[in-house]
């Protein structure tokens, strides 16, 4: 696989030297400046300029014309910067593609989700927003089994709709079909996620897409590993100017745990409302349910869920403020492990000096509002996140 993929970067990095290509640079970066917590029957923590995420601060690249492109990223993890043993240093998305007739063919370590996703309305806060982490499709992340330390599973109806699945690597082609007025998507991926396949080096996926000028009907179904397999579905639909929403839900079934089965049910629902041109409100919200049948014994069953709101209003072309409250109960494990629920409430500013620079910086709360806290779990946690993008 990783031939192929060598050789679809490759034609895509000649195709764009031969055409017009459109280059971009782009730097991004998102820090917490400081971050104070309460911990249950431990010491209070605090912290400043942290990193939270290893892609949090990186540098991307882009050259492409209408038939290919290429996109290459450095990430760096200051929270490693000085650390002996630690990289500061790693790459991030990385991927060429190009097209040919309606054929695309898009290859590399990269992510790839269906077209016509619902913004969240601080989009421009460049991932500041508490909304933006949580995808389509099941609000439980991972599963553990019993063992000791347990192991960890990663649920394969956890960001359905990335048909390179968070992987290393993947290969994708797609085509686009004409029917009258509308289009059908069809689509197909391999990924190398160790499916520990006995015929088979990658787990793969398919996707089907409808769309016509009212709406879009997008179905996934994705193995991506041995014993597993995840199917969605979802309609996107703009029935106002000032209205979208989208409703879809996941089903999934997981055998990898020994002597026990696992099947997952979630429902997504979101919409976006701008009642002026000034205010945009998004509203989401999520339901999974894992039930765990061992071979003896009684099932037990876990949900996870999350509700949010976001708003934001553009006070001029330079300044835009905005708000967020949400609800998160999204690390249930089935087997092992306790989940926990998290109410976080934020409000932040955007601003735009100039075209290609944007600045957002936030007042973060978090409450653990479970009724029985863990020793060692945050109480009540207070962050100042800032983020930076250049793009030129």
């Amino acid at each position: 696989m990783k031939k192929i993929l060598g050789v679809v970067l490759a034609s895509a990095l000649v195709a764009g030297a031969f055409a017009q290509v459109k280059t971009g640079v782009e730097f991004d970066t998102n820090l917490t400046v400081a971050d104070w917590a309460t911990v249950k029957d431990g010491d209070n923590t605090s912290s400043y300029l942290e990193q939270k995420h290893n892609d949090d601060t990186k540098i991307g690249v882009t050259a492409s014309d209408d038939n290919a492109g290429v996109t290459a990223e450095i990430k760096f993890n200051l929270n490693n910067v000085g650390v002996a043993g630690k990289d500061p240093v790693g790459v991030g998305t990385v991927y060429g593609w190009f097209t040919v007739k309606g054929f695309k063919v898009s290859a590399g370590k990269f992510n790839s989700r269906w077209s016509p996703r619902l913004k969240n309305a601080a989009d421009d806060a460049i991932n500041l927003s508490i909304l933006e982490p949580y995808k389509y499709g099941s609000a439980i992340k991972e599963f553990q089994d019993a063992s000791t330390p347990p192991n960890k599973y990663k649920n394969p109806g956890f960001d359905i709709d990335n048909m390179t699945n968070g992987a290393k690597l993947a290969m994708i082609g797609d085509y686009t079909f004409a029917i009258g007025e509308s289009k059908l998507l069809v689509k197909g991926s391999i990924f190398d996620s160790d499916p520990k396949f006995s015929h088979l080096k990658s787990g793969y996926a398919f996707e089907a897409g409808f769309q016509t000028k009212l709406f879009w009907i997008d179905a996934v179904v994705k193995v991506p590993y041995k014993d597993t397999v995840a199917a969605g579905a979802f309609f996107y639909m703009k029935p106002l100017d000032m209205l979208t929403f989208v409703v879809g839900g996941t089903f999934a079934f997981d055998n990898r745990i020994a002597n026990t089965d696992i099947s997952i049910i979630a429902f997504d629902a979101r919409a976006r409302v701008k009642p002026l041109d000034a205010l945009a409100i998004t509203v989401m919200g999520n339901y999974s349910l894992a039930t765990a049948k061992p071979s003896s014994g009684d099932k037990s069953y876990v949900d996870g869920k999350y509700a949010a709101v976001n708003a934001e209003y553009m006070l001029n072309d330079m300044f835009t403020i905005f708000g967020e409250v949400g609800y998160f109960d999204t690390e249930a494990a089935v087997t092992a492990g306790d989940s926990y629920a998290n109410m976080k409430v934020q409000a932040g500013t955007i601003i735009k000096p100039v075209e290609k620079v944007s600045v957002a910086a936030a007042l973060q709360l978090r409450l653990n509002v479970e009724d029985k806290v863990g020793t060692g779990a945050e109480q009540v946690g207070f962050g100042i996140p800032v983020a930076l993008q250049i793009a030129f």
